[in-house]
């Protein structure tokens, strides 16, 4: 299983370690947070690291997956050859990016959320899944937007679990 919140508002309103424990269903469930001055960011999952972890670049840009991807063999063993600290997932859409730019997000097939930090140009991605299985959600706080693949751990995290509408999700 995997999980992720993003927070886009200012880092003292943002609770990731809360939302990092809140997303730990088992044991094996893995927790990365990555908090930068324009958003914060917990990628929870489980499975192998190298496969599944997010991919930090050289540039310091980013590439985190929640939930499963799926990519043609040749490109996973073309990622395995790729430096740097992340998992194969992460660096598949990373190459993608890097040849065909931010349009290459939307040919990632699978049931995922991916979020791409662009630090040359300083922009958040967020795509989610085009068929649905792989829910996001979104809360529009005072403070700004956060995102999330869990509504009640997105409620808590943006301090609006008072306000939820128990029959929409039920």
């Amino acid at each position: 299983m995997s999980d992720f919140l993003l927070d886009l508002r200012p880092q003292g309103c943002r609770r990731l370690q809360g939302a990092a424990d809140a997303l730990r269903f088992a044991s094996d469930t893995r927790t990365v947070i990555i908090d930068r001055p324009a958003f914060g960011l917990v990628i929870a999952y489980t499975g192998d690291s190298a496969l599944w972890a997010p991919y930090r670049a050289d540039s310091c840009s980013f590439v985190a997956v929640a939930g499963r991807a799926v990519f043609d063999e040749d490109e996973w063993d073309a990622a395995a050859t790729v430096e740097g600290c992340g998992g194969l997932a992460a660096k598949i859409i990373h190459g993608r990016i890097q040849e065909n730019g931010v349009a290459a997000l939307h040919q990632v097939n699978g049931n995922c959320v991916v979020i791409v930090y662009d630090a040359h140009e300083q922009l958040v991605h967020l795509v989610t899944d085009s068929c649905g299985v792989f829910p996001a959600f979104e809360v529009e706080a005072p403070e700004g937007r956060l995102y999330g693949s869990h509504p009640d751990v997105l409620a808590d995290a943006a301090n609006e679990r008072h306000r939820l509408d128990e029959s929409s999700l039920a």
